[in-house]
């Protein structure tokens, strides 16, 4: 049994390690009270923005939280993060810690790598957040009864203003107010636009604005960066999106949003889409919204905690 190991830890990109970019010390203290697993790390990850990371154990395809760091922006240092964990049922599960595979860093813009000191039997990509997987499960039948009450009581197109003020109250009940909320209002950035040659404007987009990096989701095929106020260069039928409380958040946590051609199984479409992270809760919130698929951004088995884009299609008559 080891009371002592060192394993590196790894960058994953499109399900292959590429840099190493760590370490991982662990050491078994034995005490009266119980033994633990005293873990000392040294992590470099380099962000342009803060960036909150989670550290998992690895078990399977299942992964355990066991603790949150944040990233400075802009920090070239090394992170030396120590903490412990107890040897026997770290996680609840009757196991010590050296039965796990080992720790996975997933961070909330996508990256992910892992330090690990068993054989890994599945890509670090296709991991799924035990706790969120059993809510999952718990959840799905209340939110598909959910949704189907709000298309049922959805208003008229008519009193769109309305509904999202009352949609607004629910969003702030869920995420709380974004510090930066207040510096972008859509309507006014809508109204502010005089109408051009819209039958084509989209098309313009997607020729001159920046275009995001190609995805190993075959599925995304040809999507630029925009921002809240091109939603105004959008036919009309689009416009309710400039008041969508979702989009804002969408927006202010990534400064951008997606303007894309993306292949469904019933042909390709042209949609918006939200940058985001695919958990339950906020699959509830995007179906609430309008946005009601998610599309990875990487080729993946399950959606938990995977990077990609919430999707809306874009009326374009």
């Amino acid at each position: 049994m080891l009371n002592r190991w060192v394993t590196y830890i790894y960058q994953y990109r499109a399900g292959k390690r590429e840099d190493n970019i760590g370490f991982i010390k662990a050491q078994k203290i034995c005490c009266r009270t119980g033994d633990s697993v005293r873990f000392r790390i040294g992590i470099k990850l380099y962000k342009t923005k803060p960036c909150k990371c989670t550290i998992y154990l690895a078990d399977g395809e299942l992964i355990y939280k066991i603790k949150e760091f944040c990233v400075s922006a802009h920090d070239q240092d090394t992170l030396l993060l120590r903490f412990e964990v107890p040897w026997w049922s770290p996680v609840g599960l009757d196991k010590a810690v050296t039965d796990y595979m080992g720790l996975y860093f997933l961070c909330e813009d996508g990256d992910c790598c892992g330090g690990f000191w068993k054989d890994v039997t599945v890509l670090p990509q296709t991991f799924v957040d035990a706790k969120d997987k059993q809510q999952e499960r718990e959840e799905t039948p209340k939110q598909d009864e959910d949704i189907r009450f709000e298309q049922q009581n959805a208003p008229e197109q008519d009193d769109g203003i309305r509904f999202e003020q009352q949609k607004q109250e629910e969003y702030t009940q869920v995420f709380g107010v974004h510090e930066n909320q207040e510096r972008y209002v859509p309507s006014k950035a809508i109204k502010q636009w005089k109408p051009r040659d819209l039958t084509h404007d989209y098309h313009s987009m997607l020729d001159t604005y920046p275009k995001l990096p190609l995805f190993s989701n075959k599925r995304l095929l040809h999507c630029v960066k925009i921002m809240p106020q091109d939603i105004g260069r959008l036919p009309i039928g689009n416009w309710k999106l400039g008041t969508n409380s979702f989009v804002t958040h969408g927006f202010y946590h990534y400064q951008y949003l997606m303007l894309g051609n993306v292949l469904f199984e019933q042909g390709e479409r042209l949609v918006i889409g939200i940058p985001g992270v695919y958990t339950v809760k906020e699959k509830y919130v995007a179906n609430m919204f309008g946005f009601a698929r998610f599309v990875p951004a990487q080729e993946c088995d399950y959606m938990t905690g995977r990077f990609g884009y919430w999707v809306s299609e874009v009326v374009t008559e």
